[in-house]
């Protein structure tokens, strides 16, 4: 059955707070129908609300561009510690899990990752700098997938992390979105160079059905479809 996911938390170009990740969802993988994964998703996005409000206070709950909350928060493990939290007060520990879209193109700067681009006690990272922060987080956090890790011609730093991602335990999909486009030739360099092993499907962003069709690999594992 395929997985809603739903964007709850907001970063980067989408939000007014200095967290430099542009968003962070819930994944019900729990469920058993569309219709309990949606009631799970909007009953646990209730409880972050009440979750933020306990924490920063009721004026925390604005809403980012893409409808999920944008608290002052300025690194990914605040965020995801918040959706564990909502997740255990919903009552879906273990039936929801997180995923990901950091759109790293928008903080990369000059080789390097520059999380403190809206908020400068961040750190600058290399690109394996980067990756061993996204290490971290999949073993402390139930991480499903994870959408452009690096910036959309950082190819070399795609498919390295995808070949040690052979001897991490909790490996989540890798997703390209701004790497892929819906771009038959951007699609067939990455099944080349192995840089990930998902990818968005969006007919808004290709421009015609035909060609977004022409763009899907069934060789890839997982098709994430978004639609506007």
């Amino acid at each position: 059955m395929p997985v809603p996911f739903f964007n709850v938390l907001n970063g980067g170009v989408h939000s007014g707070n200095t967290m430099a990740f542009q968003e962070i969802m819930l994944a019900p993988t729990g469920a058993t129908s569309i219709t309990e994964a949606v009631q799970m998703g909007a009953e646990t996005y209730h409880a972050l609300k009440s979750v933020i409000t306990k924490k920063f206070g009721p004026a925390a709950t604005g809403i980012g561009d893409e409808g999920g909350f944008a608290p002052p928060i300025s690194k990914p493990s605040e965020a995801l510690d918040l959706l564990v939290e909502a997740v255990e007060k919903a009552g879906y520990t273990g039936k929801i899990q997180f995923a990901m879209d950091p759109a790293s193109s928008e903080f990369f700067r000059e080789g390097m990752y520059d999380l403190g681009i809206k908020d400068k006690s961040s750190p600058k990272l290399t690109p394996d700098g980067l990756a061993d922060l996204y290490r971290e987080l999949f073993t402390k956090y139930p991480i499903v997938l994870l959408e452009d890790p690096f910036a959309e011609d950082d190819w070399e730093t795609w498919s390295k992390f995808m070949l040690k991602g052979k001897e991490v335990e909790n490996m989540p999909e890798i997703v390209g979105d701004d790497l892929t486009v819906t771009n038959v030739e951007r699609v067939r360099e990455a099944q080349e160079k192995k840089a990930c092993n998902g990818l968005l499907l969006k007919i808004n962003q290709i421009g015609t059905v035909s060609e977004a069709i022409a763009a899907y690999v069934p060789h890839f594992p997982l098709s994430v479809f978004r639609f506007p």
